[in-house]
């Protein structure tokens, strides 16, 4: 089995306000605790790649993630090393049972591909999308509650229903795509009736 993870400085910045370090230390126990709980392969996907600003670079922030990953797992845990853009993240994706996201753009990659997702909330659009997309957020984990025990629970749970999600979203996309055109369209007669 195979699972993906975002995890963003962004996120932890935001909502805890903390030093990065402990964030890195807190997100790299959490991810060590879900390879050895499902016993699975995990790749750890930046979906923003940010030369210029290291506190908005998940890349970063998910290499040193890995470096604190113990020993015993450590090569159960790999780092999607390129900037691979969302198809790229997308192919990557193919395969994984879950996507555990705190990037909005991680998880509705994961859902364009119809791989059930866990959102680590930061701020309001977590439990919003979820509402959106679930009509629940019962899939959703605070960003402080990486390793509270909640997190583990709720992948459990997603992991214990995984083929029933999948056909869920697959009768869910269509709607969401549906809802999405409409949106552009109201756009361009707006912008176009300037």
């Amino acid at each position: 089995m195979r699972n993906a993870i975002n995890l963003s400085p962004l996120a932890h910045r935001y909502a805890l306000g903390t030093a990065l370090s402990a964030s890195i230390e807190d997100d790299g126990k959490a991810v060590a605790n879900i390879v050895t709980r499902f016993d699975t392969d995990v790749v750890l996907i930046p979906h923003v790649v940010c030369d210029f600003n290291e506190a908005d670079d998940d890349l970063r922030f998910l290499r040193a993630v890995r470096a604190t990953i113990p020993p015993k797992v450590a090569d159960r845990v790999q780092v999607l090393e390129e900037d691979a853009g969302f198809l790229g993240i997308r192919q990557r994706m193919d395969g994984c049972s879950v996507v555990i996201a705190a990037r909005m753009h991680c998880a509705i990659n994961a859902l364009s591909h119809l791989i059930p997702m866990v959102f680590l909330s930061y701020s309001q659009k977590a439990p919003g999308m979820a509402r959106y997309v679930y009509g629940h957020e019962r899939w959703v984990v605070p960003i402080s509650d990486v390793n509270s025990g909640r997190l583990l629970r709720v992948i459990g749970d997603v992991l214990a229903n995984q083929d029933e999600i999948r056909s869920y979203l697959a009768r869910r996309l269509p709607e969401i795509l549906a809802d999405a055109r409409s949106g552009v369209a109201a756009l361009a007669e707006v912008i176009g009736g300037r």
